[in-house]
């Protein structure tokens, strides 16, 4: 399932879940209680696949780069929010930052434009 529309089923089935959560009682009802551990169950679920969506997204970017003999200074001018510690810090193996999906997305096309055009020349 695509990320966008796992991103619209968790967006539904959170508000479903909270419009019968209150309507049963809240969340002093068993039901309730119910419900809201279900919810927390699916948030964990949709997080961990966007963490795994970004995890990939990230390591073709510096496989990219790698290969483009770019650095995180070189790719702080697409993505000029993040400075060059915080793209430092997105490399693979230990990584400790992960940057906004917008922003992530925008570089990968980026670099992936910059690839083929090296590759046509």
């Amino acid at each position: 399932m695509s990320l966008t529309k796992s991103r619209l089923l968790y967006a539904a089935l959170m508000l479903v879940t909270l419009v019968v959560a209150v309507a049963l009682g809240g969340n002093a009802s068993r039901l309730g209680m119910l419900l809201w551990v279900m919810w927390l169950l699916l948030s964990a679920s949709y997080n961990k696949q966007r963490l795994r969506a970004l995890d990939q997204k990230l390591d073709e970017i510096w496989r990219l780069a790698d290969a483009q003999g770019l650095t995180a200074a070189d790719l702080k001018q697409y993505t000029p929010q993040y400075g060059t510690l915080d793209l430092k810090m997105t490399r693979p193996g230990r990584r400790q930052f992960y940057p906004s999906m917008k922003a992530t997305d925008k570089l990968l096309a980026a670099l992936r434009e910059q690839a083929q055009t090296a590759a046509d020349d």
